[in-house]
């Protein structure tokens, strides 16, 4: 499609406020994420994933949800941010794997910790199956969080990111 149509079609969908012509863009939900445990994998998804807001959309509270079923809850540290995706990147020493051999690291991104735009992380509700953070969003970045979820005695954690524009 051609840039002057693509915008044009855009323009409608958000001056017309239209939700049944315009497509679903990944922001619709981001302020709403579920979260999803296969518990036999080990593994945690968040959806959508990256979280992802708009200039306009300022001091907005995220509130991921685990299912209301099964035995999984957030712990007091279930969300964490961990800071904001600096642009720097570091190329980190070789390590000696195991077996004795030489594993190589790729390039890695660096992470400021001293952000304050996901503020008041805190988990929700009595069964703790809620956890919500404000995005104050006065400023654009990426910025990496960590999910940690238990059911008691295993803890699962993913790391997916928010993005400011």
């Amino acid at each position: 499609m051609k840039p002057i149509k693509l915008l044009a079609s855009l323009s409608i969908c958000f001056l017309g406020g239209c939700s049944v012509l315009c497509p679903k863009t990944p922001w619709d939900d981001s302020a709403r994420p579920e979260v999803t445990v296969d518990r036999a994998a080990g593994t945690i998804t968040v959806a959508p994933d990256p979280l992802v807001f708009l200039p306009e959309q300022k001091d907005v509270l995220i509130v991921w949800r685990l299912p209301k079923t099964g035995p999984y809850y957030f712990p007091k540290n279930g969300i964490v941010i961990e800071g904001s995706i600096t642009g720097k990147i570091v190329h980190p020493p070789t390590e000696m794997q195991a077996r004795g051999g030489m594993m190589v690291m790729g390039p890695m991104a660096m992470i400021d910790g001293g952000q304050t735009e996901l503020v008041r992380c805190e988990v929700r509700g009595e069964d703790a199956r809620e956890f919500s953070c404000l995005n104050r969003h006065s400023k654009p970045g990426i910025y990496k969080y960590t999910v940690r979820v238990t059911d008691g005695t295993t803890e699962i954690v993913n790391d997916p990111s928010v993005v400011n524009w």
